[in-house]
Formats: structure tokens, C-alpha cells, sequence
């Protein structure tokens, strides 16, 4: 991925209000990568991360078991920050990388994966179909 690529997604991000952005070379992982399984995860040569930092009164409310404090989680760390990431952040990510690469919306070239977490786009542009070469992962 060119240095303009990721400026433009970085910026994009940041214009979103992620919190937490980063992007990675899965290059050298990928031995772990196929030692866990994920043929299809191999196959992809970059990673794509991006978070929001979660509201401190509802996560500080967590040690206390409260049963109000959990369903506030629920709605705001989890609910609200999900969609944030999936809907918002990640599906626009996703355009600007489909744009780029010059692939088309049914493409297999532009996938986005997503977690709890962090929200992670990838562009599939080197790795074939048997990315995984050894131990039985072709």
C-alpha cells in the first residue's frame, strides 16, 4: 500500500473521530496467521485498525457488577460504538480502499472485518489463494 493510500485513510479515520488508528504490514505474521487457521486471513497483506475510546463511567461502573451499569455498557460502549465503527467509520474506509484499487462493490479484492474492538480493512493485492504454505494449510 503507497504512503498516499494510507494518509488518505489515516486522515479519514481521524475526520471520523477514531480514537485509535493504525495500519500493518501482516507480512511478518504470517506463519501465525496460518498456524491459527485462517487460510482465507492469510491472504490479505495488510491490516486496517480502528478504535473508540469508550466512555469512563459506564466501564468504571464494570467492577461493581451493577446491573444499571451493565445494561449502560451495553447500550453505550457496545451498541453505540459497534455501529459507529461498522456503519460509519469502516464502511467508508472500505470505499476509499475499493476506489483505489480499482475494484468493484462484489469484488473480492476489498473486504471489511470487524470486532468488538477495533474495526480492521483490508485490500487483497498479493497473496493468492493458498497464502498459507506449509503444515497443511494450502
Amino acid at each position: 500500500m503507497n504512503q498516499d493510500l494510507k494518509n488518505r485513510i489515516r486522515d479519514l479515520a481521524l475526520s471520523l473521530e477514531a480514537d485509535f488508528f493504525g495500519i500493518a504490514d501482516l507480512h511478518p505474521a504470517l506463519d501465525f496467521i496460518c498456524g491459527q487457521g485462517e487460510e482465507r486471513a492469510a491472504r490479505y497483506p495488510w491490516g486496517i485498525s480502528m478504535g473508540i475510546r469508550l466512555q469512563d463511567i459506564p466501564v468504571d461502573m464494570l467492577p461493581a457488577r451493577d446491573q444499571e451499569g451493565a445494561i449502560l455498557y451495553q447500550h453505550n460502549s457496545y451498541d453505540v460504538v459497534n455501529t459507529t465503527l461498522d456503519h460509519n467509520m469502516a464502511v467508508r474506509v472500505a470505499n476509499v480502499l475499493q476506489r483505489a484499487t480499482g475494484t468493484s462493490g462484489n469484488s473480492k479484492k476489498s473486504r471489511v472485518l470487524r470486532s468488538a474492538a477495533s474495526v480492521s480493512g483490508s485490500v487483497r493485492t498479493g497473496r493468492k489463494r493458498g497464502a498459507c504454505p506449509r503444515n497443511g494449510h494450502n
